[in-house]
């Protein structure tokens, strides 16, 4: 609080008094001059120069009701939240607007809820830390916007650190090919007229009946993959 040599107060201004000497008239003129002079520099210029009159700050106390409104003004003034001294504005319809809040530009509407890359929430924002952990960003069309988290994996599982998958062992009918053979025939050519071996076969007959063979069951298919791509935290924070 600015400390002056005299009080301005009902008693101040009822001085000097009409039965008081006419020989103390300059003293109180001096004393009037002093005093206004201590009230215009708290906020303003007053030492003779170039700069008289003109603002060295604004100083708004504290607390005081909302102004009435006023058709084609509007009004600046300081208000008592919660203990502190905010700015505000009032035009001329009556819409108040708190201009800051906890020592911050107030330019947000409470309960707006931001991204911030930053670890603790700004001083008048609250950190979200029940929801949304481990989230990713879809951007949508307003008409598709969904609240709350979607999807059942979270980022860690899916796209995080080191996500894998290991070896699985397919079925036959989740492999599409059944058991089966490969049959196949060869001609064995003969230039004499008698057995081949002891096969008995006549020259120029075919050989049937051997097969490759195989099973397409229970055959273990391992697919491994690393999807560790580059990231960035941020938190969601909403306006007090």
């Amino acid at each position: 609080m600015t400390a002056f040599t005299r009080t301005w107060n009902a008693a101040y201004e009822a001085q000097p008094a009409d039965t008081e000497n006419i020989s103390l008239g300059a003293g109180r003129i001096r004393d009037l001059k002093t005093d206004i002079q201590e009230r215009l520099e708290v906020d303003h210029f007053h030492a003779g120069d170039a700069q008289d009159g003109e603002h060295k700050k604004l100083t708004l106390g504290a607390p005081i009701a909302t102004p009435a409104n006023v058709a084609n003004k509007g009004f600046l003034y300081g208000k008592d939240v919660g203990g502190k001294i905010e700015l505000h504005w009032l035009d001329e319809d009556g819409n108040e607007i708190a201009l800051t809040a906890a020592g911050s530009i107030n330019a947000f509407p409470a309960t707006t809820s931001i991204l911030f890359y930053q670890s603790a929430a700004p001083a008048g924002w609250t950190k979200d830390t029940t929801t949304l952990n481990k989230h990713i960003l879809r951007v949508v069309s307003s008409t598709a916007w969904v609240t709350g988290s979607q999807g059942s994996n979270d980022f860690d599982a899916t796209l995080g650190v080191s996500p894998t998958a290991g070896g699985v062992t397919l079925t036959a009918a989740q492999s599409g090919l059944p058991d089966h053979e490969h049959t196949y025939n060869k001609v064995v050519t003969n230039t004499g007229s008698g057995a081949i071996g002891d096969s008995g076969f006549a020259a120029n007959q075919p050989i049937s009946a051997p097969t490759t063979g195989g099973s397409a069951a229970n055959a273990a298919s391992s697919h491994i993959h690393t999807l560790d791509v580059n990231y960035i935290d941020v938190i969601r924070a909403t306006k007090d």
